[in-house]
């Protein structure tokens, strides 16, 4: 076995300080509600395609919470507490690290140094993926960011491909890579950790030919978890398993524990579950009974007892989360669990007094800005419709925490003035991690008509909502959340009542998030060559008159003012210049930069596929929203007119219409929308959606 490096000795006095206090050792308590209310609802669950959701489900009395906790809760707090613990003495290089290739982002994961790391991203060239980077720098602030590459070849072999990813791992933690089979490369890992007293605090689930490798691998090196290789099929989030195929993966995931003689099933030793891969959420009980998968990954069976009611839980062993997506945006989901921390709170509680107080979302801004000095901004009563929604969101968000209550279905979310969907999801600008309590907004997490995917695509690497109609009470209230998460409770148990059976809440983001320190900047140079700054890479872009790469390199850089200003005097001095490229890498930071003008006049340059991607389409509406209330609504109106969103034609046609009927009069805004209704007759929830704004403006 290889030495390891000087700075895991840190590790090893801090975590052996933990496993033996940390139990006992609570700090100033906040008064919070913790644990979820225990009461049943009395009605049926209602169907995820029932298109009018518009109530929210029954809400129970909250339990008050003591220090006298049950052992579950008691074991949840010390699961963050072990993972803070790895999180806080790793030392952080200021530089990011871009890799192009597998082989690049393995080789660049490998070349951390035990406690010694950075964040590496992958770019696979997509608008997206730069989006992704872009967002991450703005947060993490760097010294520098460089762009690594590699000539090796990429095994072909699923198998091959799995060692690759393992040895990488045991490079990056120093262990010996020289194992030939998975097993014994996870030995290396828990072997050592066991010398330590530190037994592994979760197990990262994964598959060579599933694209999520890449958070799995990140996670597995950050977290000091091992990395099981397993077949899970064919990647499908919004598809469903059957029970017996959640069991048969269950047991898998089991097995595979004991085959490594990795102690997991009481709680207090392996006690987290990562599936990096694109399963299925939700699991079919039978009769449209839905639950999520990462509620019963962690259980020690799937009963469920009577359909569409809860029992009392089946013992848990694990908090469970999963990671889906393109490498891309895998890596980006978990360097922001592992780097970045939380210094601000968005919260939009929509709810009145029907509603009662449990699940009201200022007194978690309080707590949180109390105990840990989070900044808080809640918009209450009054100051919750869906105007006040549009006015506060159309300049983005530049939150790491959003808690959200509202009510609807997978497309749509409500408020007392009217119905908001998917793509009223505000743009990020920087990561951010979510509650949004609200029913089946995680029912088809990767179709972006739907609430809980629009979110991920937008940039949250942590997301909390449910795949099915949950009622109120199976979320923890946000007053709760945010009081577990000052006692430096791990995300993923946080997120969960502890009195719950197998129930309908999907977590989606590393379950090892804490608040808190991220570690420590590091002077250290980087151990990874050779590498290219991007400040280098976009000179020679702009040198070759590669606008487009120049304009994408910038905004990665975290440049956005530079960039749109280069986008903008392309446009205006070498018209001729102007790319589908160049759009799709201008939208983002001519619309952070608020040159909004600018963005409506190049979209006429943009490619086919441009109004297809949800991010610079989404990029061009939050634009063309602030332009409407502007001297430039005419032009705003044309353009957002001729580029409806794909999947939200109907919604946004609506959107529209209010406008038409503020400053033309309702029967013009009736009119475009019989219009509408003509070109989409043979589209029924687009109907549904324009019939009833039609009716509407008819009274």
């Amino acid at each position: 076995m290889l030495p390891r490096p000087r700075t895991l000795l840190a590790l090893t006095l801090l975590t052996s300080l933990c496993t033996g206090s940390c139990a006992q050792d609570t700090p100033p308590p906040p008064n919070a509600t913790t644990d979820g209310p225990t009461d049943q609802p009395d009605r049926e669950p209602e169907q995820p395609d029932t298109p009018e959701t518009t109530t929210p489900p029954a809400q129970s009395r909250p339990t008050q919470d003591t220090l006298d906790r049950p052992p579950q809760l008691l074991a949840a707090r010390q699961l963050g507490l072990r993972a803070a613990s790895v999180r806080a003495v790793q030392n952080v290089i200021p530089t990011v690290v871009i890799a192009g290739s597998p082989g690049a982002y393995c080789e660049a994961i490998a070349s951390w140094d035990g406690s010694l790391r950075f964040p590496v991203l992958y770019d696979d060239g997509t608008p997206e993926a730069a989006e992704h980077i872009a967002r991450f720098v703005r947060a993490f602030e760097p010294d520098s960011v460089v762009r690594f590459e590699s000539d090796s070849t990429w095994p072909e072999a699923r198998a091959e491909r799995e060692l690759r990813i393992l040895r990488a791992r045991n490079r990056a933690l120093a262990l010996d890579a020289s194992p030939d089979t998975p097993v014994a490369l996870d030995a290396e890992l828990t072997d050592w950790l066991a010398t330590i007293g530190y037994p592994p605090a979760g197990a990262v689930i994964a598959s060579g030919d599933d694209p999520a490798w890449t958070g799995a691998l990140a996670l597995s090196a950050g977290r000091l978890q091992p990395l099981l290789f397993l077949p899970l099929g064919a990647r499908a989030p919004s598809g469903g398993l059957s029970i017996e195929r959640a069991d048969a993966l269950a047991r898998r995931i089991a097995d595979a524990l004991e085959e490594r003689s990795i102690e997991y099933e009481s709680l207090g030793d392996l006690d987290a579950i990562t599936l990096a891969a694109g399963v299925p959420v939700r699991v079919n009980i039978g009769e449209g009974d839905l639950r999520a998968l990462t509620d019963r990954i962690g259980r020690s069976s799937s009963d469920f007892g009577e359909l569409g009611e809860r029992v009392a839980p089946p013992e848990r062993w694990a908090w469970t989360g999963q990671i889906f997506g393109t490498e891309a945006y895998a890596s980006y989901a978990a360097m922001c669990a592992l780097f970045l921390d939380a210094t601000s709170l968005w919260g939009f509680d929509s709810y009145d007094d029907r509603f009662g107080t449990a699940f009201r979302i200022p007194p978690a801004g309080d707590l949180l800005a109390e105990h840990m000095g989070i900044a808080a901004s809640v918009h209450e009563q009054p100051n919750n419709t869906l105007r006040h929604w549009r006015a506060t969101t159309r300049l983005n968000l530049d939150h790491d925490l959003v808690l959200v209550n509202t009510h609807g279905n997978a497309p749509e979310f409500n408020f007392t003035d009217g119905r908001a969907y998917a793509g009223d999801v505000p743009l990020l600008n920087t990561p951010a991690i979510v509650q949004f309590v609200h029913s089946f907004s995680m029912q088809r997490p990767d179709q972006p008509d739907t609430v809980g995917a629009r979110w991920l695509l937008h940039g949250a690497y942590a997301y909390i909502g449910s795949m099915h109609e949950p009622y109120l009470d199976a979320f923890v209230p946000p007053h709760a959340l945010a009081a577990r998460l000052a006692e430096g409770w791990a995300l993923g148990a946080a997120a969960r009542p502890h009195d719950q059976g197998w129930w309908r809440i999907a977590y989606y983001g590393d379950p090892l998030i804490t608040l808190g320190p991220a570690g420590n900047r590091a002077e250290n140079p980087l151990p990874l060559a050779p590498v290219t700054p991007l400040n280098d890479a976009m000179a020679e872009a702009l040198d070759r008159r590669d606008y487009a790469s120049g304009v994408r390199l910038l905004a990665m850089l975290g440049r956005d003012h530079d960039a749109a200003r280069l986008a903008e005097s392309i446009l205006s001095d070498r018209p001729d210049a102007v790319t589908p490229e160049l759009v799709a890498a201008s939208a983002g930071p001519l619309n952070r930069d608020g040159r909004h003008d600018t963005l409506l006049r190049l979209w006429t340059r943009s490619g086919p596929d441009a109004l297809a991607t949800p991010l610079l389409a989404d990029a061009l509406w939050a634009s063309g929203r602030v332009l409407l209330t502007t001297d430039g609504r005419d032009e705003a109106m044309i353009t957002l007119r001729r580029n409806l969103r794909p999947t939200l034609e109907a919604a946004d046609a609506v959107e529209l219409a209010e406008h038409i009927a503020m400053h033309e009069g309702r029967q013009a805004a009736a009119s475009y929308l019989r219009a509408e209704l003509r070109t989409r007759s043979d589209d029924r929830n687009a109907t549904r959606i324009l019939n009833k704004a039609i009716r509407e403006l008819g009274n």
